[in-house]
């Protein structure tokens, strides 16, 4: 379903941030790998638990919990910067991602399929699903795209075990940002 977090989501400073960051890997002095990943039909940089991710992972957590009507616990996110002639193949996703949100910061209309349905989000659209139903998207984009991954598993829940990808570190850092008065 596609959901509204325009007002949780500053679009402009995730772009901002992470085309930094992307071109701090490009470039020559970088201790992150100076080539983007190429892995499962897309080619682009994966940030995994970065903090401007968490933080509004934290921040859209209640609204998430609010429109499902259940009580969610974060598993992990990622951002991901999808560059030209990326898809993303048909897949499912582990036990940790029960609940997972899409949301595009940047980029053309790019189509989702979930199961036997379609959904074309761009810039400022998120769309919620259950990770454990096959999804991708087999258009190639034309451009560069800017995605974030945010999941959820329901609190004493089928996959509880996976709160905070079960890394006593992650749990950790988003227990310790949840007091923060930025969120």
């Amino acid at each position: 379903m596609i959901i509204d977090l325009k007002e949780f989501i500053d679009d402009d400073l995730f772009y901002t941030y992470f085309s930094h960051k992307v071109n701090h890997a490009k470039s020559a002095t970088s201790s992150l790998k100076n080539f983007p990943i190429k892995k499962d039909g897309y080619i682009g940089y994966d940030f995994y638990g970065d903090y401007l991710t968490i933080i509004t992972h934290l921040k859209i957590t209640s609204r998430i919990s609010k429109i499902l009507n259940k009580e969610i616990i974060p598993s992990f996110c990622f951002t991901r910067m999808y560059f030209e002639e990326s898809k993303l193949n048909v897949h499912t996703d582990r036990e940790s991602c029960e609940i997972a949100v899409s949301h595009c910061h940047y980029g053309e209309p790019w189509k989702i399929y979930i199961l036997e349905d379609d959904f074309i989000t761009g810039r400022g659209d998120s769309i919620c699903y259950e990770g454990k139903n096959s999804h991708g998207r087999i258009t190639p984009l034309k451009n560069r795209s800017l995605y974030s991954f945010y999941f959820w598993v329901e609190k004493d829940g089928k996959y509880d075990e996976f709160k905070y990808d079960k890394r006593p570190e992650m749990e950790k850092v988003y227990l310790s940002t949840l007091d923060k008065l930025y969120i």
